[in-house]
Protein backbone atom coordinates (compact mmCIF):
# COMPACT_ATOMS: atom_id res chain seq x y z
CA UNK A 1 0.00 0.00 0.00
CA UNK A 2 1.47 3.71 -1.10
CA UNK A 3 0.66 6.03 1.23
CA UNK A 4 -1.28 7.30 -1.24
CA UNK A 5 -3.68 4.36 -0.85
CA UNK A 6 -3.68 5.33 3.05
CA UNK A 7 -4.71 8.90 2.30
CA UNK A 8 -7.59 8.14 -0.14
CA UNK A 9 -8.79 5.68 2.17
CA UNK A 10 -8.97 8.13 5.54
CA UNK A 11 -10.35 10.88 3.24
CA UNK A 12 -13.40 8.48 2.18
CA UNK A 13 -13.90 7.93 6.11
CA UNK A 14 -13.89 11.76 6.62
CA UNK A 15 -16.80 11.74 3.96
CA UNK A 16 -18.96 9.18 5.62
CA UNK A 17 -22.58 10.34 7.12
CA UNK A 18 -21.27 8.20 9.97
CA UNK A 19 -18.68 10.57 10.48
CA UNK A 20 -20.29 13.31 9.83
CA UNK A 21 -22.88 12.48 12.89
CA UNK A 22 -20.34 11.98 15.08
CA UNK A 23 -17.83 14.45 14.38
CA UNK A 24 -18.11 18.08 13.29
CA UNK A 25 -15.01 17.90 10.80
CA UNK A 26 -11.37 15.99 10.46
CA UNK A 27 -7.91 16.26 9.11
CA UNK A 28 -5.67 14.27 7.49
CA UNK A 29 -1.79 14.94 8.08
CA UNK A 30 0.68 12.52 6.78
CA UNK A 31 3.85 12.31 8.35
CA UNK A 32 6.72 13.42 6.92
CA UNK A 33 10.06 12.01 6.70
CA UNK A 34 12.03 13.37 9.63
CA UNK A 35 15.37 13.24 7.37
CA UNK A 36 13.85 14.91 4.62
CA UNK A 37 12.56 18.20 7.20
CA UNK A 38 15.77 18.00 9.20
CA UNK A 39 17.48 18.70 5.93
CA UNK A 40 15.52 21.50 4.94
CA UNK A 41 15.35 22.77 8.25
CA UNK A 42 19.17 22.80 8.82
CA UNK A 43 19.84 23.78 5.06
CA UNK A 44 22.80 26.74 5.12
CA UNK A 45 21.08 28.57 2.19
CA UNK A 46 17.64 28.42 3.10
CA UNK A 47 15.78 32.09 1.56
CA UNK A 48 12.44 31.92 3.04
CA UNK A 49 10.34 28.97 5.19
CA UNK A 50 6.42 28.91 6.00
CA UNK A 51 5.06 26.53 8.88
CA UNK A 52 1.30 25.89 8.44
CA UNK A 53 0.72 24.47 12.19
CA UNK A 54 -2.62 22.48 12.63
CA UNK A 55 -3.81 21.46 16.54
CA UNK A 56 -1.51 18.55 16.99
CA UNK A 57 -3.28 15.45 17.86
CA UNK A 58 -1.86 14.78 21.33
CA UNK A 59 -3.54 10.90 21.43
CA UNK A 60 -0.96 10.15 18.97
CA UNK A 61 2.70 11.79 19.79
CA UNK A 62 1.89 14.17 23.05
CA UNK A 63 5.37 15.32 23.47
CA UNK A 64 5.88 18.66 24.97
CA UNK A 65 6.40 20.87 21.67
CA UNK A 66 2.76 19.60 20.55
CA UNK A 67 1.23 19.92 23.87
CA UNK A 68 2.69 23.74 24.15
CA UNK A 69 1.45 24.37 20.66
CA UNK A 70 -1.90 22.82 21.23
CA UNK A 71 -2.52 24.55 24.38
CA UNK A 72 -1.36 28.41 22.39
CA UNK A 73 -4.15 27.58 20.06
CA UNK A 74 -6.84 26.12 22.41
CA UNK A 75 -6.35 29.51 24.40
CA UNK A 76 -7.17 31.47 21.61
CA UNK A 77 -9.68 29.29 20.03
CA UNK A 78 -7.42 28.85 16.73
CA UNK A 79 -7.36 25.61 14.69
CA UNK A 80 -4.30 26.25 12.41
CA UNK A 81 -1.39 29.00 12.65
CA UNK A 82 0.90 30.13 9.96
CA UNK A 83 4.67 31.39 11.04
CA UNK A 84 6.51 33.27 7.97
CA UNK A 85 10.20 33.63 8.17
CA UNK A 86 12.18 35.44 5.53
CA UNK A 87 15.71 36.30 5.21
CA UNK A 88 17.23 39.72 5.25
CA UNK A 89 18.26 40.76 1.75
CA UNK A 90 21.83 39.10 0.34
CA UNK A 91 21.04 36.79 3.66
CA UNK A 92 20.11 33.06 4.70
CA UNK A 93 17.96 32.20 7.62
CA UNK A 94 19.82 30.51 10.41
CA UNK A 95 17.40 28.48 12.53
CA UNK A 96 17.18 28.08 16.31
CA UNK A 97 16.95 25.35 17.79
CA UNK A 98 12.92 26.25 19.21
CA UNK A 99 11.95 27.28 15.07
CA UNK A 100 13.29 24.07 14.31
CA UNK A 101 11.22 22.23 16.61
CA UNK A 102 8.12 23.96 15.83
CA UNK A 103 9.56 23.32 11.75
CA UNK A 104 8.99 19.03 13.20
CA UNK A 105 5.54 19.96 14.55
CA UNK A 106 4.11 21.38 11.56
CA UNK A 107 5.55 19.04 9.43
CA UNK A 108 3.75 16.40 11.35
CA UNK A 109 0.33 18.23 11.88
CA UNK A 110 0.44 19.81 8.97
CA UNK A 111 3.22 21.54 6.17
CA UNK A 112 6.23 23.29 5.97
CA UNK A 113 7.32 25.35 2.47
CA UNK A 114 10.27 26.38 2.06
CA UNK A 115 12.47 28.19 -0.43
CA UNK A 116 16.09 27.12 -0.96
CA UNK A 117 19.43 28.30 -3.04
CA UNK A 118 20.42 25.23 -4.84
CA UNK A 119 23.97 24.55 -6.25
CA UNK A 120 23.01 26.34 -9.43
CA UNK A 121 22.03 29.75 -7.68
CA UNK A 122 18.45 29.36 -8.39
CA UNK A 123 15.68 29.21 -5.76
CA UNK A 124 13.43 25.97 -5.98
CA UNK A 125 10.31 25.98 -3.48
CA UNK A 126 9.86 22.35 -1.02
CA UNK A 127 7.01 21.41 0.61
CA UNK A 128 6.92 18.61 3.13
CA UNK A 129 3.70 17.37 1.56
CA UNK A 130 5.92 16.01 -1.60
CA UNK A 131 7.83 13.64 1.27
CA UNK A 132 5.39 11.17 3.21
CA UNK A 133 7.19 8.69 5.30
CA UNK A 134 7.35 6.01 3.09
CA UNK A 135 7.85 2.64 5.38
CA UNK A 136 7.08 -0.49 3.24
CA UNK A 137 5.92 -3.44 4.23
CA UNK A 138 4.89 -6.71 2.75
CA UNK A 139 1.09 -8.30 3.52
CA UNK A 140 0.00 -11.43 2.39
CA UNK A 141 -2.91 -11.32 1.10
CA UNK A 142 -4.85 -12.73 3.51
CA UNK A 143 -4.12 -9.80 5.72
CA UNK A 144 -7.32 -7.27 5.72
CA UNK A 145 -6.84 -3.56 4.87
CA UNK A 146 -7.82 -3.42 8.51
CA UNK A 147 -5.45 -5.10 10.08
CA UNK A 148 -2.74 -4.07 7.81
CA UNK A 149 -3.43 -0.09 8.74
CA UNK A 150 -3.17 -1.48 12.58
CA UNK A 151 0.01 -3.13 12.40
CA UNK A 152 1.54 -0.09 10.62
CA UNK A 153 0.37 2.24 12.95
CA UNK A 154 1.65 -0.37 15.99
CA UNK A 155 5.28 -0.06 14.34
CA UNK A 156 5.23 3.38 13.98
CA UNK A 157 2.82 5.18 16.66
CA UNK A 158 3.82 4.37 20.85
CA UNK A 159 2.01 0.86 22.02
CA UNK A 160 0.19 2.92 24.75
CA UNK A 161 -1.40 5.69 22.05
CA UNK A 162 -3.23 2.49 19.92
CA UNK A 163 -6.78 2.18 20.56
CA UNK A 164 -8.58 -0.71 18.63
Amino acid sequence: MSYNVVLQFFKKILETDKFKEKFISGEIHTITSSKRIKSILKSKKLKHIEFLVSRPNPDIFGDLVDETISEYLEDQKAKNMTLTLTAQDGEYLDLNDNTEKLGVAAAENGEVKAIIENSNNRTEEISTKKFPLNYPQIFSKSVTIKNRLIMVAEKLLPKNKISR
